[in-house]
């Protein structure tokens, strides 16, 4: 009688069991949107710490090893990297913050993916017109990268800011250097006739 009574429940449980090994099984041949492909990977992985290939689906990682087993998640659709032999590790995160100055650069402008200068531009116009008047414009998070031509120059925030007051910056600044614009032609005029002045009266009170 007692075994009559667990049956249906032992049946239940087989069912799900099923269900979640053929669910496993289909993820896994399922084709993967990337593979790499005759590549050196570390894996970081005790027991498995090479392997030539590895597959990508969405934003997982979702199989490595052999070239021939990676190569059967390949479909038409499949975006295939080569690795050539080269050495490919994973993702280096680095995770700590600059507490304070993180805190302020949530108020400053985004500029980590900006594309190139006329993006730059576009936000930094886009945040000037929210907030107008003679404050700071900061902008943070800009690289290298997004001047492919020439190296960062002022002209592009006195594009952007031409008829600021001199004490207005405009700044973007990242760990290895910054460039900033304070209508600085106007600054350093005004300043060498102060300068000029100043003298002039000296040498009359001689």
């Amino acid at each position: 009688m007692k075994l009559r009574s667990l049956f249906p429940a032992f049946s239940a449980t087989l069912l799900c069991l099923s269900f979640a090994m053929a669910a496993s099984a289909q993820r896994k041949t399922q084709p993967a949107d990337t593979i790499v492909l005759h590549g050196k990977i570390y894996t970081l992985n005790p027991k498995q710490a090479w392997a030539e290939a590895l597959a990508i689906r969405g934003e997982r990682i979702v199989a490595v090893g052999s070239d021939s087993d990676i190569a059967n998640l390949q479909s038409k659709d499949t975006k295939v990297i080569d690795a050539k032999g080269h050495l490919v590790l994973p993702g280096f995160t680095d995770c700590h913050i600059h507490f304070i100055d993180g805190s302020f650069s949530l108020g400053r402008v985004n500029l980590e993916d900006a594309e190139d200068a006329a993006d730059i531009q576009q936000r930094l116009r886009e945040y000037g017109g929210k907030h107008p008047g003679n404050d700071w414009i900061l902008g943070r998070g800009w690289n290298y990268a997004m001047f492919p031509t020439s190296l960062p120059d002022k002209k592009y925030l006195d594009e952007v800011f031409p008829d600021r007051r001199p004490s207005l910056k405009a700044t973007m600044a990242t760990p290895t250097g910054q460039i900033r614009s304070a209508r600085t032609r106007a600054y350093h005029q005004r300043h060498a006739e102060s300068f000029e002045r100043h003298h002039r009266t000296r040498s009359a009170n001689r």
